[in-house]
């Protein structure tokens, strides 16, 4: 076990004296630690967000009266429906499709691109994305029991209070990274060999040296799709304080140098405008090339705009990822559009992973479930809450698609599992009547 997973485990414990919703509360937080384990067993991480999920389920069953109704509305079913098919695939499709050629997990993009995959059989991987699937899934329905007893304006002060410290972090990390002296915590947040390996990366352009943040998470990537995902999720919201973390976050940005970041921030420009300013669309994409062309003029900006964006899209890694999404796409069809089974394939992209692992059937159920999620929001972009789910869920799903592939990301769940709570605090699943009573 680890420093912070003793820390983290003894936060647990006491929590189970707690009221239920806290572990709600502490699930949202430890979303945001990806790069950190509480547990490491052969090699591999064992989250903070997974354990919580564990003790958030334990204390949930320790009551006898929470066993007595079970409710189980048309999302849940989709979910269920869901896992149903992700647990078939991964139980029955490796011995189905064995023998074709595919990118183990345990292989990063690059390595799997460059020295070829291995033949499918049914792996450890396979059982360990169907317990990660399994826990996600027990907890969204437990919290959808519990729905209505959360406190949504503690859960909003805890969104509020996530953002913040990933922001601290990552602007510390920053300054740790040009000013060496200044201590940051880097064994305690990054204390397994995934995270340690990958976090905190020099990327060299040209003759310059430009230090990339990647704050809790384990890629600049990662840590990109959330910068931007939060920005814009904060951008609408009535008050001061919201603007200062949109700039703090646009400065995290800035440090963090992600293409996929910066793809996901331009895609939340967009869907803001959609949303918000559909007459200014057309200005808006004017003023990104505006702003494209200022970049290019500037020779400092223009080589860092090129070594970032362009040339990695043209660099190896670039390669690499369009090469494994070609590959996942080949195994898609290969399989008839079943897949090869959960866990068994690994690729750059949300959706080719989907569609490589889990087919199509398992694709357009989790639409399905996605829209389900979203729907009820979607009418509520007045309250402030919903609205932040709604532009957080929609960026965070254009970096997805980009470049970040899990289908366990903890970020993920986290606004899933947030959704399902402001749809509780609003909507009436009985009669299903919206509530527009000020909050």
């Amino acid at each position: 076990m680890t420093v912070f997973g003793i820390i983290w485990i003894m936060i647990m414990f006491y929590l189970l004296f707690k009221p239920t919703q806290y572990f709600v509360f502490a699930l949202i937080l430890s979303s945001i630690f990806q790069a950190t384990s509480v547990l490491n067993i052969e090699g591999r991480a064992i989250q903070p967000f997974f354990i919580t999920e564990i003790f958030f389920i334990i204390k949930f069953l320790s009551y006898k009266k929470n066993l007595t109704h079970f409710k189980v509305d048309t999302t849940t079913k989709w979910l269920f429906l869901f896992l149903s098919v992700c647990l078939v695939s991964s139980t029955f499709y490796p011995e189905l499709f064995g023998g074709i050629e595919v990118y183990p997990g345990n292989a990063g993009i690059d390595d799997n691109v460059v020295y070829g995959g291995l033949p499918l059989s049914y792996s450890l991987s396979n059982l360990i994305q169907s317990i990660y699937l399994i826990v996600h899934v027990i907890t969204f329905h437990l919290i959808y029991q519990k729905r209505k007893d959360i406190d949504t304006r503690l859960l909003w002060k805890t969104l509020i209070l996530t953002i913040t410290v990933f922001i601290f972090i990552g602007i510390l990390q920053y300054i740790n990274m040009v000013y060496p002296t200044i201590p940051y915590p880097s064994s305690f947040l990054y204390n397994n060999k995934i995270s340690q390996t990958t976090t905190s990366t020099l990327l060299s352009v040209e003759d310059l040296g430009i230090n990339r943040i990647s704050a809790t998470f384990t890629e600049p990537s990662f840590a990109g799709v959330f910068i931007a995902a939060s920005f814009w999720a904060l951008f609408p919201q009535k008050g001061l304080k919201y603007k200062y973390l949109c700039i703090f976050l646009f400065l995290c940005l800035i440090f963090n140098l992600s293409s996929i970041g910066i793809v996901s921030f331009l895609a939340g420009a967009l869907i803001y405008a959609f949303l918000f300013r559909r007459k200014s669309l057309i200005w808006i994409i004017l003023s990104i090339l505006l702003a494209y062309y200022i970049i290019t003029q500037i020779p400092y900006l223009n080589v860092i705009f090129n070594g970032v964006l362009l040339d990695k899209l043209n660099s190896g890694s670039g390669i690499n990822r369009t090469s494994a999404d070609i590959f996942s796409w080949n195994l898609f069809l290969k399989t008839d559009g079943l897949g090869v089974g959960l866990g068994s394939h690994r690729t750059s992209s949300f959706l080719f992973n989907m569609l490589s692992n889990i087919g199509v059937i398992g694709f357009v159920i989790w639409t399905i479930f996605i829209f389900n999620v979203l729907k009820p929001l979607i009418k509520l972009l007045d309250k402030h809450d919903a609205l932040f789910v709604v532009i957080f869920s929609l960026v965070l799903f254009c970096g997805q698609i980009a470049g970040v592939s899990e289908l366990n990301l903890g970020i993920m769940w986290m606004w899933i599992f947030v959704a399902v709570i402001i749809k509780g605090k609003y909507v009436n699943t009985n009669t299903n009547k919206y509530s527009h009573a000020k909050v």
